[in-house]
């Protein structure tokens, strides 16, 4: 079973981006190599989707779950990430506050107007602290800002940005330490290739998350035609927005089309595939509000959660080429993480039956 890249070309210096790659796959590589040794199978699995799907979530969940947890440097080195999330969230809610129609009633009340400049004004990578995290509560806290972000889906914001603004009091005690659920819900986009090692079932798990952003796909896809299934997260509640590379492009229309690519490419032709329709939480919640036909004019299950669910599986099954390739699907919330146990029991269970006793690891 081949890991990483099929060649192994003489490094150049034209591309730092080539060179980390191959580093990465020689050590993917190298390591695959020694656990043959050992006759110890490696299940390697690949984290692929849109920017925002959820796929770092999932990763950092199953970390949780089933590896050595976060270490006190993760924890204390994320503080100033919760930071800039919050940061980031606030300042882009003070803006749209001002930007949307009137009818969406966003304007801010007086007594928020009179500290937002303040705010605004705060750099970006700025800690927080308590006598500022005050004013952003307070600016939170407004009627209008509330209203701001209940329209949301109109502009780009972190899906964590609620859960973080109500934290901000709490993120900016000097002894703050960010636990399990704040690394969940802090947003860092993915670059390059974050990998853990994990031991389930008796089995040795790899785990690959790779940039989901258009830049990012573009320099690691061609690199794991070797691994044992890929796992395609789907935001499924972005039904209704817009990727942050494009703002004319929908999402799920951007997740149904990189979902093709990868099931019609010539690297995953004997990879199982796992679709995990993320987000399930959110998507439940937008559907009691917002048809799914303002992007898929042929839905007709109105705000039905089932309805909608049904009508996404078989749109992404229909972009599958191969007649006799079997697609497994999951619905999922990676902010929860018995969810996620569940569901990751339930695949690992799949993936081990249906792929590695055919190759004859088990």
């Amino acid at each position: 079973m081949t890991f990483g890249c099929c060649s192994s070309p003489k490094p150049t210096s034209k591309d730092a981006d080539d060179n980390q790659i191959k580093v990465r796959s020689a050590e993917i590589d190298k390591q695959a190599i020694a656990a043959v040794k050992t006759q110890k199978p490696v299940v390697t699995l690949l984290l692929l989707g849109t920017g925002a799907s959820g796929k770092s979530t999932l990763f950092k969940q199953l970390i949780t779950i089933h590896g050595k947890g976060h270490s006190q440097q993760v924890r204390l080195e994320a503080k100033k990430t919760v930071h800039k999330n919050i940061l980031t969230a606030i300042q882009t809610l003070i803006q749209r506050s001002g930007e949307l129609p009137a009818e969406f009633n966003t304007k801010m009340l007086e007594s928020a107007m009179a500290v937002k400049d303040a705010i605004m004004r705060i750099p970006i990578e700025s800690p927080i602290d308590e006598t500022m995290a005050q004013k952003i509560a307070q600016v939170w806290n407004d009627s209008g800002i509330q209203n701001t972000y209940a329209h949301r889906a109109k502009f780009q914001l972190d899906d964590g940005a609620a859960y973080l603004l109500d934290r901000v009091v709490t993120a900016s005690a000097p002894d703050y330490i960010p636990n399990d659920e704040d690394l969940l819900r802090v947003r860092v986009r993915t670059t390059g290739i974050t990998e853990t090692l994990f031991d389930y079932k008796g089995k040795s798990y790899r785990m690959l998350d790779v940039g989901g952003q258009r830049n990012e796909r573009k320099k690691w896809i061609h690199c794991f035609q070797g691994v044992t299934a890929v796992i395609f997260v789907v935001a499924i509640s972005e039904y209704d927005q817009v990727i942050f590379e494009d703002h004319d492009k929908n999402s799920l229309m951007e997740a149904l089309d990189l979902f093709g690519e990868i099931c019609n490419s010539e690297w995953f032709t004997k990879t199982s595939i796992v679709l995990f329709f993320n987000k399930s939480d959110l998507f439940q919640e937008k559907i009691q509000h917002v048809d799914m036909s303002v992007t898929f004019p042929d839905y007709t299950g109105g705000n039905n959660y089932d309805n909608g669910i049904a009508y996404l599986k078989s749109a992404f099954l229909k972009k599958n080429s191969d007649p006799g390739r079997c697609l497994y699907v999951h619905v999922t919330c990676a902010t929860n993480r018995n969810n996620v146990a569940l569901v990751f029991d339930s695949v690992s269970d799949t993936i081990l039956s249906s792929t590695l006793s055919g190759g004859g690891l088990l």
